[in-house]
C-alpha cells in the first residue's frame, strides 16, 4: 500500500501515468522476458506481477468514484450504480463489465 500518495489516494491523471508506465513494462515482458528451468518459474511470475498491476489499474480508472480502500482525490463521492463489482477479463486488451449477478439484476 506505500507509498500512500500512488496506492491509495489515486486521481485519474496519476492513474493514466500508471497506465502508460505499466502497459511499456507488459509489452517488455511480453516480448522479451524468456527463460529455462527455474528461470521460466521467475519470468511467469514476474509477468503475473506486471499483469496484476495493469488489472488493478485499469479497474480504478474505469470506476469512477471513491469506494472502500479505493480513494480518487478527483472524484471523492460514490456513485450507487457503480456498488458492484467489476470483472476485467483480458491480458493484451482488457474488457471491463460489472459482476454478472449484478448484470442480470440491472437487466430485469
Amino acid at each position: 500500500m506505500t507509498p500512500l500518495d500512488k496506492n491509495f489516494f489515486r486521481s485519474g491523471a496519476e492513474l493514466e501515468k500508471s497506465r502508460e508506465r505499466l502497459d511499456s513494462v507488459w509489452r517488455d515482458v511480453r516480448d522479451h522476458l524468456q527463460g529455462e528451468g527455474l528461470d521460466r518459474v521467475r519470468t511467469r511470475e514476474a509477468a503475473s506481477i506486471a499483469a496484476t498491476g495493469r488489472w488493478s489499474v485499469a479497474a480504478a480508472l474505469h470506476r469512477t468514484e471513491s469506494r472502500g480502500m479505493h480513494r480518487r482525490t478527483d472524484l471523492p463521492g460514490e456513485s450507487p450504480a457503480l456498488a458492484h463489482r467489476l470483472v476485467i477479463t483480458g491480458v493484451d486488451e482488457f474488457r471491463i463489465a460489472g459482476a454478472p449477478e449484478r448484470l442480470a439484476e440491472l437487466a430485469s
